[in-house]
């Protein structure tokens, strides 16, 4: 009797599995991480202002760029190609102010899609250049280097941020902590800048042209403009009277063809030329700007020696 008994419990227990547990049974159970951002399809009319839109989404979403140097966005002509590009991307961001001369008719020009375009200097302050320039039968009088004041920069990234934040906004924690990470290593270059505002008041800077305008803005110098049709004895009266106050004098220039009034006045006080950019293809945003604060500051320390 007792081996019918031990027979019927088996395989009950066979068939209902019910008091059998096994170790898989214990694991918990791990949920597969789901991606559920959008893939987004970002890009910029050159490669800084890649880097700058890569500082926000980090390795996130598809960004790409255009041009590769500032001539190639005077010299750019667009096609029917270009147009159906990037009509069917989800942002296209672009500098403005002139930077990009084409922008307008590139921008009427594209028929249908989803694209979404940001411009970037959008809220910045803007300066007008003193001589405007002609580009076929528009006249651009906007200077376009605004980024170079770091003030402006931090309303372009912001408008980026924000564009980006719209599109992905489940994301839009990420996107912040980047651009305050962005926002936080401007504000320590600066700091550094300002450690030599001392010698910075002792040196008069001279330049061609209204090219570092903003460079000027961010660092609070005051630039003596040089311009083609400029007369000499109107600049040499400044630079006599910095000479005799014994301060140094620095030509700040971006390796451009320089006038001769430009090269006399360069030779006759003796000035140190130092080299200077508002645009970099192979280097971000910070990295510019450090190294053109880096130069100016070994050029003066080196001329109060």
């Amino acid at each position: 009797m007792k081996k019918y008994i031990c027979i019927i419990l088996f395989l009950a227990l066979s068939l209902t599995g019910c008091s059998i547990t096994t170790n898989e049974d214990t694991k918990p159970k791990v949920k597969p991480k789901v991606n559920t951002t959008e893939n987004l399809s970002i890009i910029t009319t050159n490669k800084l202002l890649y880097y700058m839109t890569k500082d926000i989404v980090k390795e996130n979403h598809d960004v790409d760029y255009m041009l590769l140097t500032e001539n190639e966005q005077w010299s750019y002509e667009y096609t029917e190609d270009a147009l159906n590009n990037i009509a069917n991307k989800d942002l296209f961001i672009y500098f403005g102010a002139d930077f990009e001369p084409w922008i307008n008719d590139f921008l009427g020009d594209i028929k249908n899609g989803r694209v979404t375009s940001v411009n970037g200097s959008r809220g910045t302050k803007i300066v007008k250049l003193e001589n405007p320039v002609e580009y076929g039968d528009a006249t651009i009088t906007d200077n376009p280097y605004y980024w170079m004041n770091p003030s402006n920069y931090k309303i372009l990234m912001s408008n980026i941020k924000n564009a980006i934040q719209e599109k992905d906004p489940q994301n839009r924690k990420i996107y912040e902590t980047n651009f305050n990470e962005n926002m936080k290593e401007l504000s320590e270059l600066q700091k550094s800048a300002d450690d030599n505002n001392e010698l910075i008041d002792k040196t008069v800077f001279v330049t061609f042209g209204d090219t570092f305008d903003y460079l000027a803005q961010g660092l609070g110098i005051k630039l003596v403009k040089v311009y083609e049709d400029t007369d000499k004895l109107d600049i040499e009266e400044d630079l006599d009277q910095a000479t005799s106050d014994e301060k140094s004098i620095i030509f700040l220039t971006d390796g451009v063809t320089l006038p001769e009034n430009c090269r006399e006045l360069i030779n006759k006080y003796k000035m140190k030329r130092i080299k200077v950019q508002n645009y970099s293809y192979d280097s971000d945003y910070i990295e510019l700007l450090d190294k053109n604060y880096e130069a100016i500051n070994q050029a003066i320390s080196e001329e109060s020696e």
